[in-house]
């Protein structure tokens, strides 16, 4: 036992179940030492022989590193628990060097946004962000610009492991920095991406180790013109497992399709189609068993799908896919009838004909096959006699073979042969393909980054093995023994490390002529070549090979050991499934389709495949020395999947299976190697060129060469060996002395280049100015023209709008003093029309009064001193000089004899008349006071200088009565007949709006004369203003109190008012007014 091994001692120890184990030495013993690890914070004791031991040397052993080859002690347990730490932490990604390790979460992460994708451009590998395999896709597309190369990622791991979706994020990433040139090509990004969703659902299928597994190689090549922008995408797939459209494993899948059809198509789709449930279709609920060619279930042993509603919305994303990539929907329409006709073709039964003597097969169920050939678009009985005959060609005739019923399955869904079903689908696969690239195809492809997603290694998968062991090659030949030809052929010291080289593994696979794939294609041309020959032969060729092995236990496989480890090869079905062939009379048959693309789905370019057809084994090695070639053109980026368990759980790892896929990915070589080597070689002239500027002293032009002047600039970096070596045409550097170098050249870069830019800038500046200048005087210039087009409108309009409301206002003007002057001319003549009425009246009165005082003088005489009741049979109030007319008004109203009278009525009587004739003057003198003395007639006028008699009173409160009744209670004036010689100037104002109120014009002319002087003259009749129009209400009409007031007229022709009487025994004397109260009877 070791010295060195101490109790306390930190160590690493291996674990069955979690591989290498940090724990700590508790004890000692003979053959084993007692560890100490703590699982969940419980402590666990450990027995452990010392070969699985591996002690701690220095104090930070267990820190996470972003980059291992940064880890202080190089170990399958360093490396292991720093992958399992930082895969706790959810950091999936861990830098190798410029390889990055990739551990699937098994769930989504924040890692793969918009915000983390301009994160990483222009970053590259050497940055001080967490790493990420968009790292690697911008350290690809900045050398492809720096250095005008291809490039590609290889992206290589089992299945599970994640090549998939990391293929998918890559291609993200290249679409969201590359951009593209012309608008035209803009949707060329999303048509690289709805690509996959069509790939995954004819190419993927849910297996033990993976829910989306590829069961197809594919190369993708991203293309890019010499600026860098996105120009368009080429598609290469490789080997599509087409066995698993007849048959899959318990708890696996079919391809994607089949379940998306099923679950998202329409009632109309379906009806089309005859789909019915899942578990109705034999390819879709098998569970890998034949009885006598025909399928067997059994229950629970098949997956139908895990959700109907994902499977339709994926279905939904197909044809949005489908659509976006530029299929027309006929095309679609076919696809989709080829997906459903496989379906129903394996429905097909066959049984035993028993009217036939040999034991010859017929179809059970023919519904199904009409479904099957309707939807195929061929003949149903043609069909059936292909399916269970066969035309074989003897001596140039063809004679028909009737099939049993193992060879009429074969012919359905063979597992060694094509079938009809295999064949139908692999061909639709390739269709598009092609018609993928035609649509991403380039017009002018110049460079490109290749993205390489190939299935991982398997075990039974002869040709899938094959790849993964040619990737190897060129993986170990890149990393580790280019590296070393490069240090012998530069002369430069390094370190020799020993690594697997795999090549005699690809000898014994590839090379002519002894080769396994040359000894199987040589069998399958012999027609009475069985699988035990072949066998036989390899055994006969090989025993003696390193990398050969026939198991002892096995009479029928053979061993290969991969670079992952030894694989035992069953030879079944090796010769049939490496001929590869469908029968001449299926692919005939197919070929009469009704349907166009069904009929040249088996044929190229129109024409039936040639009868000499390549083999499995020929075409994938072609296709695969075809792949390596253009992989050993590009300059390579490497990605490793890493599978963390296989129960396909997040947050789980299981130690021992991710140790097993790191050391087949050969990660703790590469650490080695990178460690001792130099990674970054750069050509000297090319050094030269882009370092010089670091140190411009040196030159070539002193008399060196370009190599001396590489190593003065390398003598001043004070670099040592360790770290850098001059070689004969290249300089070999480590990352981090490469990484200086470039800050060096940044910084001397960053002087005059920001001079350039200051002086660009200025001038830009200055030339912005001017423009900013000139475009503000056009707005100024603009914005002038257009505010004096606005005043002018303005200006016209407002000019217009006072000019038509001048002309309305002097219009209004004019006619309200028109109206005014026709109203003062019937004014006037409703005074001469009085005036002759007053006349009339004092002529009248004088006459009555010299009758009332001869009766006065007759009753003089008379003793009583009340008046006679032969007159009025009341008798006057000695006090009140009006008691006669009080009286009157007794009399009138029906009291007749005085006896009934009382002195309270009769002085409630003269109050009440007393009351309304005050009123009246009131009213009379107000209309007076307004009007001016309009309403003054001329005898009373004349009459100025005397006082006002009763005459004038009774005149005047005569025209007073009158003039209120016709302003305030507007009492209508009769109609006058009209002149005929009116002018047509008067026939226009009476068209006027009417006048109401008090300046209701009277037209004079239309006023009758007065009457003749009667005794018995009438009082004028009430005027009716109601009928004449009122004047336009208008601010702009004058008041009537602007018009000057008519001359005044002197009455000298009015007597004065006879004085009054106040003897009791007088008779009455009654005024014209109160007369005309009497006669008209206006107090009643």
């Amino acid at each position: 036992m070791s010295k060195a091994l101490v109790p306390g001692l930190p160590v690493f120890f291996y674990h069955p179940q979690d591989a290498w184990v940090y724990g700590e030495i508790s004890g000692v013993g003979a053959k084993s030492l007692i560890v100490m690890s703590v699982d969940n914070g419980e402590e666990i004791e450990h027995s452990v022989k010392e070969g699985q031991i591996h002690p701690l040397t220095t104090g930070n052993t267990l820190e996470l590193l972003d980059d291992m080859l940064k880890l202080p002690e190089l170990h399958e347990s360093t490396l292991l628990h720093n992958i399992r730490g930082r895969y706790a932490q959810n950091q999936v990604y861990t830098y190798v060097g410029p390889i990055v390790i990739a551990v699937n979460p098994f769930k989504r992460l924040p890692l793969y946004g918009e915000d983390i994708i301009h994160q990483y451009r222009k970053r590259g590998l050497e940055n001080d962000l967490p790493p990420h395999i968009f790292a690697i896709a911008d350290a690809s597309y900045d050398s492809l610009l720096k250095n005008n190369a291809s490039q590609s990622v290889l992206i290589s791991g089992e299945s599970g492991a994640g090549k998939t979706e990391t293929t998918k994020y890559l291609m993200k990433y290249l679409g969201e920095v590359a951009g593209v040139k012309r608008l035209t090509e803009g949707n060329i990004q999303n048509r690289i991406m709805q690509a996959n969703p069509i790939l995954e659902a004819f190419g993927n299928a849910k297996t033990l180790r993976n829910n989306n597994s590829s069961r197809f190689g594919k190369f993708i090549k991203i293309q890019f013109d010499q600026s860098g922008f996105l120009t368009g995408a080429q598609i290469t797939n490789y080997l599509l497992e087409r066995s698993r459209v007849s048959k899959q494993a318990i708890g696996e899948r079919n391809y994607h399709v089949f379940y998306q059809l099923l679950s998202g198509a329409s009632a109309e789709l379906r009806e089309q189609l005859r789909l019915q449930a899942a578990d109705s279709f034999h390819y879709l609920r098998q569970s890998g068993e034949r009885t006598e060619g025909n399928f067997v279930e059994q229950e629970g042993t098949y997956d139908l799908g895990d959700n109907d509603e994902d499977e339709s919305k994926n279905f939904r994303d197909l044809l949005e896919a489908f659509s976006i990539v530029g299929l027309e929907s006929a095309e679609v329409r076919s696809i989709l009838r080829v997906v459903a006709g496989i379906l129903h073709l394996g429905n097909v039964n066959f049984l035993l004909d028993e009217t036939k003597t040999w034991h010859t097969a017929t179809v059970s169920n023919r519904p199904i096959l009409s479904l099957a050939a309707d939807l195929f678009g061929v003949d149903t009985k043609k069909m059936e006699f292909n399916l269970v005959n066969r035309r074989n060609m003897i001596k140039g005739e063809y004679f028909v073979v009737a099939l049993d019923m193992q060879q009429s399955c074969d012919n359905r869904d063979s597992e060694e042969y094509v079938g009809l079903s295999k064949a139908l689908y692999g061909a639709t696969f390739n269709w598009l393909v092609d018609r993928i690239n035609q649509s991403l195809e380039s017009e002018d492809p110049q460079l490109f980054i290749g993205l390489l997603d190939i299935f991982g290694f398997e075990a039974f998968k002869f040709c899938i093995n094959f790849a993964n062991e040619k990737l190897q090659q060129h993986y170990n030949r890149h990393t580790f023994k280019w590296e070393q030809e490069a240090c012998l052929a530069e002369e430069i010291d390094y370190t020799k490390i020993d690594f697997v080289d795999n090549q005699v593994c690809l000898d014994l696979i590839e090379k002519k002529p002894l080769g396994i794939i040359s000894l199987l294609d040589e069998e399958s041309n012999f027609p009475k070549a069985t699988n035990q020959t072949l066998l036989q032969k390899l055994i006969t060729n090989h025993t003696t090979h390193s990398y050969f092995e026939k198991p002892k236990l096995s009479q029928s496989a053979f061993v290969v050991k991969h670079y992952a480890g030894g694989v035992s090869y069953e030879v079944a079905g090796f010769l049939e499934k490496n001929k590869d062939s469908l029968a001449d009379d299926l692919v005939d048959l197919i070929q009469t389709s009704n349907v166009p693309f069904i009929a040249n789905l088996l044929s190229r370019g129109g024409k039936k495949e040639s009868k000499k057809k390549t083999t499995v084994g020929s075409e994938f090695r072609n296709q695969l020395d075809d792949l390596m070639k253009l992989i050993n053109s590009t300059e390579p980026h490497w990605i490793r999947c890493i599978k963390p368990n296989a129960a396909k759980k997040p947050d789980v790892l299981t130690g021992p299976e991710v140790l097993s896929q790191l050391n087949c990915a050969g990660v703790l070589e590469t650490i080695r190697i990178r460690r001792s080597g130099y990674p970054i070689r750069i050509p000297v002239d090319v050094f030269y060129k882009r370092f010089r500027i670091v140190f411009p002293k040196i030159k070539v032009s002193d008399g060196k060469s370009v190599r001396s002047a590489v190593a003065a600039i390398l003598e001043e970096l004070s670099l040592d060996s360790k770290d850098c070596q001059l070689g004969l045409t290249k300089v070999f550097l480590r990352s981090e002395q490469y990484t200086k170098l470039e800050v060096m050249r940044s910084e001397k870069l960053h002087i005059p280049a920001g001079t350039i830019q200051r002086v660009v800038r200025g001038w830009l500046g200055r030339m912005l100015a001017k423009k900013t200048r000139a475009a503000l005087k056009m707005q100024r210039c603009v914005r002038g023209f257009l505010a004096k087009k606005r005043y002018e409108r303005k200006k016209k309009s407002v000019i217009m709008a006072q000019s038509i409301i001048r002309m309305r206002v002097q219009r209004v003007k004019y006619s309200s003093m028109k109206l005014m002057a026709k109203e003062a001319a019937e004014i006037k003549r409703q005074i001469d029309a009085e005036e002759q009425v007053s006349k009339g009246r004092e002529e009248k009165k004088e006459k009555k009064g010299q009758m009332m005082r001869s009766e006065a003088e007759a009753l003089a005489d008379i003793p009583s001193p009340t008046v006679s009741r032969r007159d009025f049979g009341i008798t006057p109030s000695p006090v009140d000089p009006n008691l006669g007319m009080l009286m009157v008004l007794a009399a009138l109203t029906g009291l007749s004899d005085t006896a009934g009278i009382s002195l309270d009525k009769l002085t409630a009587m003269e109050n009440t008349l007393t009351t309304a004739l005050s009123h009246i003057r009131t009213l009379k003198n107000e209309l007076i006071q307004k009007s001016g003395g309009r309403f003054r007639s001329n005898s009373s006028a004349r009459a100025a200088p005397k006082a006002v008699g009763a005459s004038d009173t009774q005149t005047t409160l005569s025209f007073a009565a009158q003039t209120k009744e016709s302003s305030v209670n507007e009492r209508e004036v009769p109609p006058q007949p009209k002149r005929e010689t009116e002018t047509s100037e008067e026939k226009k104002d009476e068209a006027s709006p009417p006048i109401r109120g008090d300046d209701a014009p009277q037209h004079k002319k239309d006023v009758p004369p007065p009457p003749p002087e009667s005794d018995d003259v009438p009082p004028p009749p009430p005027h009716k203003v109601d009928d004449v129009p009122p004047p336009p209400m208008s601010d702009d009409v004058p008041p009537m109190d602007d018009v000057p007031p008519p001359p005044p007229h002197v009455a000298d022709d009015v007597p004065p008012p006879p004085p009054h009487h106040s003897d009791p025994n007088e008779a009455i004397d009654w005024n014209p007014f109160e007369q005309s109260l009497l006669m008209n009877n206006w107090w009643l």
